[in-house]
């Protein structure tokens, strides 16, 4: 057992220090985040609330803007679900058109933690606080306006396409946004950005 101890010692003094130091503040953020959200955050709604609402209110004007189709609305509501074989009560936001619920936006569909996941990324990093600042703000501008567009995109496909919802939902809108995610950590973390001139 003791030999198991000195190699996972050895193999992690062999990790350079600032890999240590970003390895170790994103897993002390991520406990803290967590901690957080699950004690203080998740039944409040206080953070979930307005940013689910918003994400439906926004999604049914671009759906009422992008689809050639008016009445889509949307409006906070009570919903069933099963999870784990247990009837559960959440909140959602529902759009509908011409009474006929299109789509209802729950908070693990908000863009939280895809905001949260990319922000605790950019704090861990090393790099100035105004370079820092601008990537933060442009980054979740940018992660709420891809989640206003998936969710629209999926408005329209669960109305004319349903047979591709699925896959869309689940695998060909989230490939999208963790790409774009993963590109703006691509750019951040590039030393010399146009931005560092301006910044």
């Amino acid at each position: 057992m003791e030999g198991l101890e000195e190699k996972i010692v050895n193999y992690y003094q062999q990790i350079p220090k600032p890999v240590r130091y970003f390895l170790s503040m994103a897993l002390a953020m991520a406990v803290a985040w967590k901690l957080i959200y699950l004690i203080f955050l998740l039944n409040t709604r206080i953070l979930d609330g307005p940013l689910t609402n918003h994400v439906g209110v926004a999604s049914a004007y671009l759906l009422n803007h992008i689809s050639g189709m008016h009445d889509f609305s949307a409006f906070n509501n009570v919903d069933t679900t099963i999870m784990e074989g247990q009837i559960q009560i959440v909140q959602v936001c529902k759009i509908i058109h011409n009474n006929k619920k299109v789509l209802h936006i729950a908070d693990g569909c908000n863009g939280l933690e895809l905001m949260v996941l990319y922000s605790g990324f950019i704090l861990c990093f090393p790099s100035s606080k105004k370079r820092k600042l601008f990537y933060l703000l442009f980054g979740v501008i940018l992660i709420d306006c891809c989640n206003i567009v998936r969710c629209s995109l999926l408005g329209i496909i669960k109305e004319f396409y349903h047979p591709y919802f699925y896959i869309s939902h689940h695998f060909i809108f989230k490939a999208v946004v963790y790409t774009v995610i993963v590109m703006l950590w691509v750019y951040f973390t590039k030393k010399n950005q146009p931005c560092d001139a301006v910044l």
